[in-house]
């Protein structure tokens, strides 16, 4: 119910029109939109489920407070020893020698997470309420309630790809090594960093979408070299999965969300002509590559399933791809409220459990640690 509120505050937010406020503090003006002041409440709210939620919220959560709560039996060479990735034992460990108490643990992991998340919103967005909804619907604040490690993980990649969007392919390389220690998925991303080598053209995304479509067709090959040196992913071999609705669902939305995009960001009008425009913009071009990614991954669902895991890592960037082309174009502006309906919709079915893509919290336990 929570999450509902929130849904359907942001799209309030959005219809709201967007007058300036003005603050006298002392001898100063300052002058806040609505639309900002309403995105930074939400995210306050956002903040507030996620470090407050009790410890058996979550399919996972439990299993990862009791190691918190037991990582005193570790000795720190112990750690290196754990079924878990040692960076996140460490992390666990860390967090421990200044509270024993696991809500702290959770405070600690949600500013980490949802707080980096939602800062990387705020400074990289145009309209950061899109941006916010985009993700609730999609699932990213559900992500934490579970996937603690992944998530981390996932943190860590985002501060890399901003050292790759600035050409610092070495640091790139050493934050998604640190990352691995916390969740191993991510090291899949390192051959990401050779896109640093090309000029970020249209040429090169064209390339880009080519190598994607290969890649895509001999994916189980791959998947089988990065088994022979990652031996414990073996089992995503042997993965069958069906074609659920909610996965269909999910690549149609994931890819249809990017090819508008991509549609809208190098498609113009002149009147009643359509042309292509000829802008190598490096910063849109990059953003386009790491969408492509998310979106090449997306129909991958259905084959592997633990692929899945893989999409988190760039689904983020197909959001910013919308973001993009709102910003760019006043026809993908005039599709917000389709996108809106439609997503608000999937979220429903998804809450519900219609499309049997997964619970929303993993539990019907109560949502905050105090109930």
């Amino acid at each position: 119910m929570v999450y509902l509120v929130l849904l359907l505050s942001i799209i309030l937010f959005q219809i709201l029109p967007g007058k300036n406020i003005y603050l006298h503090i002392e001898s100063k003006m300052i002058v806040v939109s609505t639309k900002r002041l309403t995105a930074i409440l939400t995210a306050i709210e956002l903040i507030f489920v996620t470090i407050f939620r009790k410890k058996t919220v979550g399919a996972d959560l439990s299993m990862y407070t009791r190691l918190f709560e037991a990582i005193n039996k570790y000795s720190w060479r112990s750690l290196l020893d754990s079924k878990f990735e040692p960076g996140y034992m460490f992390f666990s460990k860390l967090v421990r020698c200044f509270s024993d108490n696991a809500q702290v643990f959770i405070v600690v992991t949600g500013m980490i997470t949802v707080g980096f998340y939602l800062l990387e919103i705020f400074r990289k967005s145009y309209n950061p309420l899109l941006m916010m909804y985009l993700s609730l619907t999609y699932g990213f604040f559900f992500f934490q309630y579970s996937m603690i490690r992944q998530v981390i993980a996932m943190t860590l990649f985002m501060i890399a790809v901003d050292k790759l969007g600035k050409k610092k392919w070495l640091e790139y390389i050493i934050i998604v090594l640190v990352a691995s220690t916390f969740h191993a998925s991510v090291s899949v991303c390192l051959p990401l960093v050779f896109i640093v080598f090309f000029p970020w053209t249209d040429h090169t995304l064209n390339l880009i979408w080519m190598v994607e479509i290969i890649a895509s067709v001999t994916l189980r090959g791959i998947l089988e070299i990065i088994v022979r040196y990652i031996p414990r992913y073996a089992y995503i071999l042997s993965e069958n999965t069906s074609y659920k609705v909610g996965y269909m669902a999910r690549i149609a939305i994931i890819c249809g969300l990017y090819l508008a995009s991509v549609f809208f960001c190098k498609v113009g009008w002149q009147g009643n002509k359509m042309f292509i425009k000829k802008e190598d913009d490096k910063k849109s071009n990059f953003v386009l590559i790491l969408g492509s990614i998310g979106m090449m991954l997306m129909p991958m669902i259905n084959y592997f399933e633990s692929a899945q895991r893989m999409t988190y890592y760039f689904i983020p960037y197909v959001f910013w791809c919308v973001d993009l082309a709102v910003n760019r174009s006043k026809w993908m502006k005039r599709m917000l409220p389709a996108i809106y309906i439609l997503l608000g919709i999937y979220y429903l079915l998804c809450f519900t459990g219609f499309t049997s893509v997964h619970d929303a919290f993993g539990t019907n336990n109560y949502l905050f640690f105090w109930q």
